[in-house]
């Protein structure tokens, strides 16, 4: 019974996670697959939600204009 505290340590820690770090990694391979379009529909909505990395990719997207038209305004408000 003594192996129950760490496990259901284990899970809440692993319940508190932020479900975004799954996301932003798919995001991430869509952009390595090149399939920019969906990369940017996943990655907009966590960018608007705070995250920084999903941010920086959103900038990334932006002035390329890879999945979305090349918009230099919007990449330097996302890098900002």
């Amino acid at each position: 019974m003594k192996w129950l505290g760490p496990i259901f340590a284990l899970l809440i820690l692993t319940a508190s996670l932020p479900a975004s770090a799954t996301t932003f990694e798919e995001a991430v391979a869509l952009y390595d697959d090149k399939n920019y379009n969906a990369a940017f529909a996943i990655v907009r909505p966590l960018a608007e939600q705070g995250n920084v990395d999903a941010q920086a990719m959103l900038a990334s997207l932006y002035e390329t204009g890879r999945g979305t038209e090349r918009n230099m305004d919007q990449a330097v408000n996302w890098y900002g």
